[in-house]
């Protein structure tokens, strides 16, 4: 996710700010979402038959309709070894890492976080699992 900033600011360690997509190449902040995995946009996956399909578009097409044009406001946890900030982010009052995870075009990323295990299980229990990988 590439989004940048409505502000300046020289630490972004746990704040919260306002960020809206730029059509631009400048003035740009990469954002990780926390504790999730999706696919990268060009990702295939299998289905449950084994039939291949493009999961990494779905997904995006997915996330592109929750933020829909709204004010994304993110909070950030850490940033990574890439430099990207490491946020949970909202559009509105929907909590965009949560809902990816809920609705099965991500999965809960163990190895960093258990935030969204609980989201991951709903997923699986509702048949929402689009990422059969």
């Amino acid at each position: 996710m590439i989004l940048r900033e409505e502000r300046e600011e020289t630490k972004y360690e746990k704040r919260s700010f306002p960020i809206y997509f730029l059509p631009k190449k400048n003035n740009k902040i990469k954002i990780r979402l926390h504790g999730i995995d999706a696919p990268e946009a060009k990702q295939t996956c299998k289905n449950h038959d084994g039939v291949k399909y493009s999961c990494g578009y779905r997904s995006t097409v997915f996330l592109k309709s929750l933020i829909n044009k709204n004010q994304i406001k993110c909070t950030i946890k850490d940033k990574d070894r890439y430099g990207r900030l490491i946020a949970v982010c909202f559009s509105g009052e929907i909590n965009i890492n949560a809902t990816m995870v809920r609705e099965g075009w991500a999965i809960a990323y163990r190895y960093y976080s258990k935030d969204y295990v609980n989201e991951e299980e709903t997923a699986k229990a509702k048949k929402k699992r689009h990422l059969a990988r």
